[in-house]
């Protein structure tokens, strides 16, 4: 099925409303949930606040499906696509940068120059990179890391490098963030085999930075999936419940919301007492894929 143009989706006002007002960052409200069952609107919720980021409010946005690293869960492959995508937007990132070059190199020497330049930036692992670092399993004094023999690249040193590089993108986000609005959205956050990647985004990006300094920096985060709210509220301290804004159902449409939806799906003839039928199943709960399906048998049965 065709995916509609972001710019096209519409009843989202309630959603649309808190986004607009957790952007000016007036209360310590950082993290947006939106929960519900498959096939309500979730993505689509996403990809408009997407859509407003960019052409409403010119600030830098990422959206990230988690389903794409289903197979393959790789914290450091997520952080190469955010990065990517709010480097688009026109956020920079200097200490990332450094270390990532660095790293591309694989060149270990090259690598703790750049530390160096940047370790006054990068909280390494919750301790700062003062004159020493752990590369490929070995410490060595950056001062002067011209007088010792240094080792091959190696697997340990990779590991280390993209540890080090995550922490520079951590720092980068929170210190571009102090002066102006950036907005994470992840999609399908309780994908099956994805505990690797939560334990990142609600541990280190959520819990350990953008809640514990909330009041200096304007981060938003929002999140999507059908038992988000249940899994954030589980690793969440109670002092921290008041910087979540739960969307625990969407918005219920109307009429003319109806209408609109399955206009823009290409249902422009449906009489009124198709769209009226459509529109209660859709407040007993069913999905908008099983709305456009009785369209389609509704269009069939009109053209048959």
């Amino acid at each position: 099925m065709t995916r509609i143009d972001e710019s096209q989706i519409i009843d989202r006002e309630a959603e649309i409303e808190v986004f607009n007002s957790m952007l000016r960052c007036e209360t310590p409200r950082r993290v947006l949930v939106v929960s519900d069952k498959s096939g309500m609107g979730k993505s689509d919720v996403l990809r408009k606040l997407r859509y407003l980021c960019e052409f409403t409010h010119n600030i830098p946005v990422a959206l990230i499906d988690l389903r794409v690293f289903q197979s393959r869960p790789d914290v450091f492959k997520l952080v190469l696509e955010l990065q990517e995508a709010l480097r688009s937007g026109g956020a920079a990132f200097p200490a990332f940068d450094a270390l990532n070059s660095a790293r591309a190199f694989q060149d270990t020497n090259y690598f703790l120059e750049q530390m160096r330049s940047v370790r006054a930036l990068v909280d390494a692992r919750g301790a700062h990179v003062d004159g020493q670092a752990r590369v490929a399993g070995v410490m060595f004094n950056v001062e002067h890391a011209g007088n010792v023999q240094l080792p091959p690249w190696n697997e340990q040193a990779e590991i280390e490098a993209q540890s080090l590089c995550r922490e520079a993108f951590l720092v980068d986000l929170l210190e571009y963030a102090s002066e102006r609005p950036v907005v994470l959205l992840f999609d399908t956050i309780d994908i099956d085999g994805g505990e690797e990647l939560r334990r990142w985004l609600f541990l280190e990006l959520i819990s350990r930075r953008l809640l514990r300094d909330w009041q200096h920096h304007r981060l938003i985060v929002v999140l999507a999936g059908q038992q988000v709210a249940e899994m954030l509220k589980a690793r969440l301290r109670p002092k921290e419940s008041g910087c979540i804004e739960p969307i625990a159902t969407l918005s219920r449409w109307e009429l003319h919301h109806v209408r609109e939806f399955l206009t823009v799906h290409g249902f422009r003839d449906l009489s009124d007492e198709d769209v009226k039928t459509i529109h209660e199943m859709l407040g007993r709960g069913k999905t908008l894929s099983c709305a456009l399906i009785v369209a389609q048998a509704f269009t069939a049965e009109v053209h048959a």
